[in-house]
Parts: C-alpha cells; sequence; structure tokens
C-alpha cells in the first residue's frame, strides 16, 4: 500500500533543507539557494530555479517532491535525519503473504500523527502542531517498551484506521464551528521565580511560545489549542490501546524482500523473532550465529530449515523495495542499525561519478586507471564472486570517503565543466542525443561511446510515448555513461550477475556472464547478429494500450458486467459437478464402444478442465487463494531465468500449463462436437461405406481425441540459454499469437458455420431414410427415433455459445478501433454476458444425453443403484445406442 502522502504536507524550511541535502548531492544544490518558504512545494520550486537545469532530470517540482517523499516512508528517517520543529513522514504499510496490512512497530505513532487535522491557521496552526508533537510524544515511552526491535511489524485494522480518521475529522468539523472554550488555568512566565520542568517538554513548548506570543495577550488562542490537543489526545489514545496494545501479536513477524525473481528474509532477523516467541531454533541458530548480520536466505531454504508447525506462527510480509533517483532508501536492520540493499549503494556511487561530480567528463583516458583501482578495493564490500544483498549504512558512509579521497587526490580538476543543454519543444533526435554527447566532451575518454547513442535513444523513445523532454536527454545521456563504465568494469558487471541485478541497469546489453563466457556455449557471430535484430524490432514496437473497461463503473453497464459475471461463477461451478458425473458415467464398460461417446468423454475432459481453470482465475480475481498463491510463487525456483536473454520470454510451467489448457480447452470441445455431427452425417449418408463405417469405430474415435487435443496445444517452446535449459518463446514469434488471437473469431465463426451446415445435411437425410421406410412397411407402426430432436437442441446450444461469441469477437476486433468509449464498454459487456451460455452449452450435455440415449439411462440408473436393465441388441451381445447411431434399414435396397 502506497504511503498516506498529502499534499499539504508540513515541513518546516530546516527540515526541508535537511531532507534536500540527505537526497540530493552536495554539487547539484545551488550555493545561493536559499530554502526559506513556509510551503514545501515553494521550497522545491526555487531548488529546481536555481539549479539551472543541473536537475533537468526531474521533470517538474511533483517529481522533485515524490523522489524525496520516498525517503520520507523510510522507517525511521526522523531520526537519520535530525528532524526537530515541525515535521511530517509518511509511513508505509505492507501486505503480508495472506493478506494483511502490517506496518512498523516504530512507526506506528507517525501513522497515527499523520491524519491529524489543524483546525488553525498561519503561526497558530504551527504552535498548535508543535504542541500536539510535543504531547504526543508521552506515547512514545509505552509504545516503544512493547518491541525488542525496529525490524518488528504489527498488523494495521483498516477498517478501524479508517473510523479514527473520520472521528477525526468530526471534530475538528464540530471545533471550528465551536469558538466558545473555557479558559483552563494557564502558567504565569511573567513571574521568574517560578520554574517548573514537565517530563513530555509540554511546559517548555509553552513558555517558547510566550516569548513571542505571550499567553496574557492569546488567553483565547492558547484555551482552544488546549481543549484541541485534549481531543485529539483521548481519541488517539483510544485506537493506540484499542487497535495496537491490545492487539494480537502471538505471531513471530519476518519481512520478505523481493531481490530479482526470488524473496529473501534477513537470517538473522529470522532467528530472533522466533526465539521472541519461544520457537524452536536449535536445528539452525548456530548456522546462523556464523554468518553475517545481514546474511539472507530465500524463501526455500526458510521452507527447509523452520518446522511445519512454526511456519504456520510466522507472518511473511512482503519488503517491496522503491527505487529511488535520488539516495537509498534505508531498511531497518537486525541489530537497530540500518542498511540498504548492496546493488543500491553501488548505484548511488556511480550516480555521484557520473551526475554529481561528471568524472567521466572531466578526465582523460590515463586517469580512468584511478577509477579502476578504486573499485579494484571496492571489491571488498562489492565481491566478484558475490556477497550480501544488503550492506550496512556504516559500509555505504566508508565507500563515500573513499570516493572522495580517490575524487579529490586524482580526479578533480578546476576546469570549468559544461552542463546538459535545454530541450528544443519538438524534443530531440538521435542525432541530437549525439551532439549532445560531443558537446559535454564525454567522446574525449571515451569514443566508444558513440555506438551507444543508438541503443540509448531506442530506450528512452520506446520508454516515452509523447514528446521527448530534458529529463529524458538526462536519461539518455546517463544510459550512455553508464554502459561504457560497465563495459570497461567487467568485475562490477559480475557483481551485479550475483546480485540479480544483470538485466537490470541496462537492460539491452544482456546479461554479462553471457558475453564473457560465449566460448563455452558455442554464441556464434550469427546468434549474435540475430540477437541485435531482435533489438532492433522489440524497440520499434509499441506499447499495446490497456483494457479501458473499468469493474467499478457505475452504470447500468457496469451492473450488468458485474451480475453476469456473479451467474457465470454459479453456472461454472454447476458445470464442472454435472460433468464429473457426466464423465463417470461415459467411463462405464457399456458406453466406451461407442465412437459417439468416446468423442463426449473427450468434450467432458476439456470442459472440466476450462472451467476448473476459470474458476481459478475468478478466485485469483477475488483473493480466494492469495495465500496458496504466494506460498507457490514464494518456493518456486526462479534462479535458472535470472539472467535470461531479452529476445525470449519466460515461461514459468505452472502459469503456462494453465494458459494453455485455458487456449487450447475451448477449441478442443469446439471440433470434438464438428467430428460427432460428421461422423453421424457421413454414416448416414453413405451406410454401405466400409471407409466410413470405420470411422464410427472406437479406436478411431480415441485417435481423433488425442489428434485434436495434440494441435490444439501446440505453444511451448525449448531453447537453451547460457545458464542451462529452461523453457523460454521467442518473442520475435509474439507478433505471431497476437495475429492469432486477431483471428480468433474466425475460430469460432467457422464451426459455427459448419456445425449447422453438417446438422441441417443429416436431417435432410434421416427424413428421406424415414419417408423410405414408411413407403416400404406402411404397416409397421413406426419406432420412436430422437435423432432429429438431438441434432436440433445440440445445433441451437452450439450456435448460442460459439456462433454468438464468435460474432461478438469479430465486432470487437474490426469495428472496436472506430467506436468511443460508451461503445467499447457495451462491446466488453456484451462479451462477459456471452460467457454465460458457454457454461448453459457444456451443462445441457449430461442432460442431453440423459434425454435421448436410453442406454445413457439404464448406465445412469445402474450407477444409482435403480432399477433398469441394459438394453441388448439381437444376435450380438453387445449394447447400442438408440440416438447416436443410425438405424439400418430392414431393407437392402432403397
Amino acid at each position: 500500500m502506497l504511503p498516506l502522502v498529502r499534499k499539504n504536507i508540513v515541513l518546516s524550511p530546516e527540515n526541508v533543507k535537511k531532507l534536500v541535502q540527505r537526497c540530493i548531492p552536495k554539487e547539484l544544490i545551488p550555493v545561493d539557494w536559499k530554502c526559506d518558504k513556509s510551503d514545501i512545494h515553494e521550497n522545491l520550486e526555487s531548488l529546481l530555479e536555481y539549479s539551472r537545469g543541473q536537475l533537468g532530470m526531474f521533470e517538474n517540482v511533483n517529481a522533485l517532491f515524490q523522489a524525496l517523499a520516498n525517503f520520507l516512508a523510510a522507517p525511521g528517517c526522523a531520526n537519520l535525519l535530525q528532524f526537530d520543529g515541525i515535521y511530517m513522514t509518511l509511513p508505509r504499510t505492507h501486505y503480508s503473504i495472506k493478506g494483511g496490512e502490517y506496518i512498523y512497530k516504530t512507526e506506528v505513532l507517525e501513522l497515527l500523527s499523520l491524519p491529524i487535522p489543524c483546525p488553525f491557521k498561519d503561526w497558530q496552526a504551527d504552535l498548535v502542531r508543535l504542541a500536539m508533537k510535543s504531547r504526543l510524544k508521552c506515547f512514545e515511552a509505552e509504545w516503544r517498551s512493547r518491541f525488542n526491535s525496529n525490524c518488528e511489524m504489527i498488523r494495521v485494522d483498516v477498517g478501524t484506521l479508517k473510523n479514527y480518521v473520520d472521528e477525526l475529522i468530526k471534530h475538528s468539523r464540530a471545533f471550528s464551528c465551536n469558538s466558545g472554550t473555557c479558559v483552563p488555568p494557564l502558567p504565569d512566565f511573567s513571574n521568574p521565580t517560578i520554574e517548573v520542568e514537565s517530563t513530555d517538554g509540554c511546559y517548555e513548548i509553552l513558555k517558547s511560545f510566550d516569548e513571542k506570543y505571550p499567553i496574557a495577550k492569546n488567553k483565547t488562542f492558547y484555551a482552544r489549542m488546549f481543549s484541541w490537543i485534549a481531543t485529539v489526545g483521548i481519541q488517539f489514545k483510544i485506537i493506540l490501546e484499542e487497535s495496537f496494545m491490545s492487539a494480537d501479536d502471538s505471531k513471530a513477524t519476518v519481512r520478505l524482500f523481493k531481490i530479482g525473481k526470488e524473496s529473501y528474509v534477513m537470517a538473522h532477523e529470522l532467528l530472533q523473532s522466533m526465539k521472541n516467541k519461544n520457537m524452536d531454533v536449535s536445528e539452525f541458530e548456530d548456522e546462523i550465529l556464523q554468518i553475517t548480520n545481514l546474511a539472507t536466505f530465500n524463501f526455500r531454504e526458510v521452507a527447509q530449515k523452520v518446522k511445519i508447525e512454526d511456519m504456520k506462527n510466522i507472518e511473511f510480509i512482503r519488503i517491496n523495495i522503491r527505487e529511488s533517483t535520488v539516495t537509498s532508501i534505508p531498511i531497518p536492520a537486525p541489530d537497530d542499525t540500518y542498511c540498504v540493499p548492496s546493488s543500491d549503494a553501488l548505484y548511488n556511487l556511480i550516480s555521484d561519478m557520473i551526475v554529481a561530480k561528471k568524472v567521466l567528463q572531466r578526465i582523460d583516458r590515463n586517469q580512468f586507471v584511478h577509477i579502476e583501482k578504486f573499485f579494484k578495493i571496492m571489491e571488498i564490500i562489492f565481491p566478484v564472486e558475490g556477497g550480501d544483498y544488503f550492506i550496512s549504512l556504516n559500509d555505504v558512509e566508508w565507500i563515500k570517503a573513499k570516493w572522495e579521497k580517490t575524487y579529490e587526490e586524482h580526479l578533480k580538476s578546476s576546469a570549468p565543466v559544461k552542463h546538459i543543454r535545454k530541450v528544443r519543444k519538438g524534443g530531440f533526435t538521435e542525432d541530437d542525443l549525439d551532439k549532445e554527447l560531443e558537446y559535454l566532451n564525454l567522446y574525449n575518454c571515451f569514443p566508444e561511446m558513440k555506438r551507444e547513442v543508438e541503443w540509448a535513444y531506442k530506450v528512452i523513445t520506446q520508454e516515452r510515448n509523447s514528446t521527448l523532454k530534458l529529463e529524458d536527454m538526462h536519461s539518455a545521456v546517463f544510459q550512455c555513461q553508464m554502459t561504457v563504465l560497465l563495459e570497461n568494469l567487467p568485475n562490477l558487471f559480475k557483481f551485479l550477475h550475483s546480485q540479480k541485478m544483470c538485466m537490470k541497469w541496462v537492460p539491452y546489453l544482456g546479461c554479462v556472464m553471457f558475453y564473457l563466457n560465449m566460448a563455452d556455449y558455442n554464441i556464434t557471430d550469427e546468434s549474435i547478429a540475430d540477437y541485435q535484430e531482435y533489438l532492433d524490432y522489440y524497440y520499434d514496437g509499441s506499447i499495446p494500450e490497456k483494457d479501458c473497461f473499468e469493474w467499478d463503473c457505475p452504470d447500468i453497464y457496469g451492473i450488468i458486467y458485474r451480475r453476469s459475471n456473479e451467474v457465470n461463477i454459479v453456472l461454472e461451478f454447476f458445470t464442472i459437478l454435472v460433468n464429473i458425473f457426466h464423465l463417470l458415467i461415459l467411463t462405464q464398460k457399456e458406453l466406451r464402444s461407442t465412437s459417439i461417446f468416446i468423442l463426449m468423454m473427450g468434450i467432458c475432459i476439456a470442459d472440466i478442465f476450462g472451467f476448473v481453470i476459470s474458476i481459478y482465475d475468478h478466485g485469483i480475481e477475488r483473493f480466494w487463494f492469495q495465500e496458496l498463491s504466494n506460498y507457490f510463487d514464494l518456493l518456486s525456483d526462479t534462479s535458472p531465468y535470472q539472467c535470461l536473454s531479452l529476445d525470449y520470454m519466460l515461461v514459468e510451467i505452472s502459469t503456462s500449463v494453465k494458459n494453455l489448457l485455458t487456449a487450447a480447452t475451448r477449441p478442443i470441445s469446439i471440433w470434438l462436437s464438428i467430428f460427432i455431427a460428421a461422423i453421424r452425417t457421413l454414416s448416414v449418408a453413405f451406410p454401405m461405406s466400409n471407409r466410413i463405417q470405420k470411422l464410427a469405430k472406437p479406436m478411431t474415435a480415441t485417435l481423433v481425441v488425442l489428434i485434436v487435443g495434440f494441435f490444439c496445444c501446440l505453444h511451448i517452446y525449448q531453447m537453451q540459454a547460457p545458464n542451462g535449459s529452461v523453457l523460454a518463446y521467442p518473442l520475435k514469434k509474439y507478433d505471431i499469437m497476437q495475429k492469432r488471437e486477431n483471428f480468433e473469431y474466425l475460430v469460432r465463426i467457422v464451426p459455427a458455420v459448419l456445425y449447422p451446415f453438417l446438422a441441417i445435411f443429416l436431417i435432410v437425410e434421416l427424413i428421406k431414410i424415414r419417408k423410405r421406410r414408411l413407403r416400404m412397411n406402411s404397416s409397421e407402426k413406426e419406432n420412436p427415433d430422437n435423432t432429429t430432436k438431438l441434432i436440433l437442441l445440440m445445433t441451437f446450444s452450439f450456435m448460442m455459445s460459439e456462433g454468438l461469441a464468435g460474432v461478438s469477437n469479430f465486432v470487437i476486433i474490426v469495428y472496436a478501433r472506430y467506436a468511443n468509449d460508451r461503445t467499447h464498454l457495451l462491446y466488453s459487456v456484451a462479451d462477459h454476458v456471452l460467457l454465460n451460455f458457454r457454461s448453459l452449452n457444456a451443462l445441457s450435455h449430461f442432460f442431453i444425453c440423459y434425454w435421448m440415449s436410453s442406454q445413457y439411462r439404464d448406465t445412469v440408473k445402474r450407477i444409482l443403484c435403480c432399477c433398469g436393465s441394459n438394453r441388448k441388441t439381437k444376435g450380438s451381445g453387445q449394447t447400442e445406442s438408440k440416438v447416436f447411431q443410425v438405424r439400418k434399414s430392414k431393407s437392402r435396397t432403397f
């Protein structure tokens, strides 16, 4: 969950300056900038103005504010920045695997303080905020005594928190309307002999107020201030005691960090949290005590080490490490210090080198050796073979000190340095980027940087749909320098590989391990050329537009959409149950000897798989299986896929199997229905043909089911990646899949046209046969035949299910581009309503078979232990369906 960012966030000018100095390198802060405005946005606007383009990487003041606000979300950031006076932080809640919202215990008081309104203005508002912060600190000592580590977290009751905010707003409105307040006894600061000390500092603050705004002259204001603080204090105490101090805190909380494609926990935090809850840690305690303080276990290792009973009593809370364009966001460490991701520390170091100190613009090639020596020393922190995913802030400070010393002694120059120029209103071209790099003297040290211009420009244009701006030029220039720097420092690339970040910083380069080991994997120049061809294809592509339909649309379309989905879920559930019983009937011995029933069995299996997956998808959307899904994702081994080349898309086995079945089951069901109609039609049209009669044999039907299933499931490709054999799909062929989706309506309309044609032809033939029988045996009583009724019923059901869906899909693809948003909404609603017909079609198969086939009815009765007998054909011991097999004429000639 995002932090509660308020537009009227309050920070004193002194605290704004501290925040800027902590997050932005000193070289980029103008010496003539004065942070003296009362509003934070005004101070940041003046900062951008005085920077004269050096902070052009920020599009506007809002982008700069958001970058700084990310640091305000760090737990304990007020202490790190040494804030005093008036300030607000932005505590953030995090979701656990089980879906609950949690917050650091150290941030609870800040979370409860953030929504407190201030019904005062100007200088009175400042005094009230200071007094309020002093009053609420009274709760700090008692609250902090309830936890042992800054890493501990507690669950947040969102509903209770909302009620708390609503209550504060209600009291604020009532307070603003009521100006009459009883004046409480106030201290007389005019008497110098009175000296009072208070544990919460209220008296001292009040005394400081009196010096500038005397109490004697502002008694009404001070009375109202004390009244408001008392009102808020009561509400604050209630929610703190009821929702946090008395909350169920029996489970251990352990943070789960997403690094690359895997999730990790800090080993010492796991040990500490489990010991605090008296869990058994004897099996792995010694192992953890021997590793570094910031060492990590991946989630699979945790599941192997911790007992199942203890796993149930641990809340694993996902911590999303937010990327920051200015500085690393500190994270509480198990030893009550702070740490940052190792890759973030390295990124900030390189950013300081490129953006702040502009080293690559100042040096010549001979001086680059000092940078190489510096990073050779840094391998203590950034080892080639890997290392911890986190480093302490003390290590970060040590790195900065070493870098400053190297810069001052070997790289600093008094020569003026050029800054990136403004971009014209129409944006900039690839040639403009090339000229800008030359203007900045970046080709002096690295002439090979020129080859990066094309790729950097493609990345920027692919990410930006609108006109390129100044911040895009900053990004492209930075990307070119980063690429060249990493190419000349291969050990840094190896470190990034171990940190699972090798494909993130400069994606179009690919993984360094791929290039450093080309010979080992038989990579040829031809394959590299193919890869570059892919890059041309990929970066020339466009980003698909998102679905414009809103689930919460309040009008009639939205109501129909939601009700249709609710009805469809119920229908799909009953379809699964009925088809499971239907499959049980079809697998009985007396029905397996008939080809039509075998084809029906294939349809039934396809429908069951299709609707089970559909129910699962509905459950995922509604968070029915959230906890199970989260655990499954965490236990999946994704390490082989960290460095997959960009010209392939990773195929996750579970997801791909699900998607494969989703895409294949419906066509299987459709085409098997077509085969049923086709076999029956051919049998009637050519009753004396031996070849046609072979099609009606059970073995042929089984082969048809297997062939149809095989051709509907051809989607997965296997390729050889540098790190072993993995499943992946070539992205160059992704457009083929997209084109196939665009012609999906043909897959539906063609069967919908072919099926009625076969049905009509079959009905006509059956009518002819019936007339012939009547002419030749006019005196014989005609036996009832439900075949015609069956054909008409199944044809109608099929047309409603697949025919209408095909027409809808055709309209959406062909005419949607010309439609407005309202029409798009109608198309989307219609498409979802038609899903109900598919469910009804699949649900009807059991009832049609029971109604039309006496053999099927007898089998159902036998299964249900009811009275009934199997009907035998004369002279043969085999059963025969009255519905699905064409009766032979008593006469051999017509």
